[in-house]
């Protein structure tokens, strides 16, 4: 069922385009990532969802009501900033309870929305703590509680994730998907990072330039690209796209797809780069194009020394040269 309904939405700042005719349709209880490089619109288009900025034209329906000119306070949005924007003279208590105590909820409801949100995000010892006296994990924490324990059925999050270590980013992404599965949060997360969207979302809508490039599940954006610049987007590292002598069309293999064999396509090693379970190497071809290709282990390779590369059929994308768009 739909829940969340974007319309022809444009976004203009004088002569800069920021979002161009965006549609979306979001169900109730998905988790859907806004993934893109920096300055594709993104983070704008989260703003307009929460009622931070105005859209210059279209519209946006929460649950059948249009909330284009709501105020945030109106669209009962939750929001998760990657600041955090934590009160920090309030303790962790205090920073969580200030919006409810803000509308006037009251206090034995408070309360009980307070203890069984310290319990979902482990917090209840850290709860009369300053932030100043919590990790980055834990000020993360405190801004989630703060969202979840508003209640609201959506909620959107701007690279929430961002200020933290690598260790602490794979912690929170489990956390953040375990706990919008139990509450069945309907959100929507802003984030450039696609180890972020292709671990949490339900389906993932890449934005490049104000535009939607594609939207579909994980799978489908790294399976079935719809064009280059998806296929050069997902994927660590991203998929292959060049050029064969004789042929009118650019072909798509994926680096983990190239294997390397006596007789097929040569090429000249131009670096290699070590990544403990695997190595990559960086191939010229005599267009001047280059490869990626992964190999198993660590494997020695000379600069400048001649390899040849192969690749199963199946394995194989084929784009249009002139739009890009995948070819049937």
């Amino acid at each position: 069922m739909s829940y969340l309904v974007i319309e022809n939405l444009n976004k203009q700042f004088e002569e800069f385009t920021a979002i161009k005719r965006l549609n979306l349709v979001v169900k109730k209880g998905e988790f859907v990532a806004l993934l893109g490089p920096s300055g594709c619109g993104k983070s704008t288009l989260l703003r307009m969802l929460a009622g931070l900025e105005s859209p210059t034209s279209g519209s946006i329906s929460i649950d059948g009501v249009d909330v284009t000119d709501f105020s945030p306070s109106q669209r009962k949005i939750s929001m998760v900033f990657q600041s955090y924007a934590l009160f920090p003279h309030l303790s962790v208590k205090e920073n969580i309870l200030f919006g409810l105590k803000a509308r006037g909820v009251p206090k034995a409801e408070q309360e009980a929305r307070l203890r069984d949100v310290l319990e979902q995000v482990s917090l209840t010892e850290q709860q009369h703590k300053s932030p100043g006296q919590l990790s980055g994990g834990q000020r993360q924490r405190v801004a989630l509680a703060r969202a979840i324990v508003s209640q609201h059925s959506i909620c959107v999050m701007d690279e929430p994730l961002s200020n933290l270590d690598a260790k602490l980013r794979a912690e929170m992404r489990t956390e953040i998907r375990e706990l919008q599965k139990s509450l069945g949060l309907t959100l929507i997360y802003v984030t450039h990072d696609q180890v972020e969207a292709m671990s949490m979302a339900d389906r993932i809508v890449l934005l490049n330039k104000g535009e939607v490039q594609q939207v579909g599940s994980p799978q489908e954006l790294y399976g079935q690209p719809q064009n280059t610049f998806t296929a050069r987007f997902i994927g660590s590292p991203a998929m292959n796209v060049f050029s064969l002598p004789g042929q009118d069309e650019l072909i798509g293999v994926r680096p983990e797809n190239l294997y390397l064999t006596e007789h097929g396509i040569a090429g000249e090693v131009l670096s290699t780069d070590y990544h403990g379970d695997s190595t990559l190497l960086k191939v010229g071809l005599i267009n001047a194009s280059t490869v990626l290709i992964k190999v198993d282990r660590w494997q020695q390779f000379n600069k400048g020394e001649r390899v040849c590369f192969d690749w199963e059929l199946t394995d194989q994308h084929h784009f249009c040269s002139t739009s890009e768009t995948a070819l049937a």
